[in-house]
């Protein structure tokens, strides 16, 4: 089916930047000083979700004696220490991508489960966020993904109808969003492989952002 894109909306960590494996070396290392190992099967069910919805699968896990407070500052140090160490790098095929769309005169947008705050810092030693026309954080949303609402919202800020939004992500559970927003998902995999449901609603899985330019909708976009 062919697919008219007149919009594309970027999820950010784990698909423009490669943090996800830095929040998971965080939110693993703070656990286990806490006594409350966080194991690669639990941390899965993290990927792509807001904070506030993972700590409540935490209290959920642990129960009410969970040392949320405590656990909160200890992951954030161990991030800042972590990304001082090693630094953040920009996702392969980002920059390339982004210089093919420059051609194209498509408006952007960054739809992330992240906090404003933590987009600006991720995007502080480039020039990229002055590309993206619109953002939306967290802190615009009742409901974060799995849930449709982020897409649904992107396409209204961008006055464009969900069929004819490209959605860019590396996560399961923001392609359920994307996919349940009647978006044009598009699956970068990052940490997980797709599961079964998103292999049958994406449009299309590829091996990194370089590949979405060869994907067949962009002659068909300009007609």
């Amino acid at each position: 089916m062919k697919k008219h894109v007149l919009g594309i909306a970027f999820d950010m960590d784990g698909l423009i930047f490669d943090t996800e494996g830095l929040y998971k070396q965080a939110w693993q290392n703070a656990a286990a000083k806490l006594a409350y190992p966080i194991d690669d099967e639990l941390y899965e069910k993290f990927i792509g979700v807001p904070n506030d919805k993972c700590e409540r699968m935490l209290l959920q896990k642990f129960g009410g004696d969970f040392p949320l407070q405590e656990f909160r500052q200890e992951w954030k140090q161990n991030h800042v220490a972590i990304l001082e160490r090693d630094g953040i790098t920009i996702k392969p095929g980002f920059e390339h991508l982004m210089r093919f769309l420059a051609q194209k005169s498509l408006p952007l947008a960054v739809a992330t489960s992240s906090l404003r705050q933590e987009l600006i810092w991720n995007f502080r030693n480039t020039n990229y966020l002055t590309w993206f026309s619109t953002i939306v954080t967290r802190e615009d949303l009742h409901h974060g993904k799995p849930d449709p609402e982020i897409y649904l919202l992107v396409a209204k800020k961008m006055s464009l109808k969900p069929e004819n939004l490209l959605a860019l992500e590396d996560s399961n559970n923001g392609m359920r969003a994307a996919i349940a927003a009647g978006t044009i998902a598009v699956m970068i995999p990052d940490l997980l492989p797709p599961e079964n449901d998103i292999k049958k609603g994406a449009f299309a899985i590829v091996n990194s952002l370089q590949d979405v330019i060869d994907l067949v909708f962009w002659d068909e976009s300009e007609k």
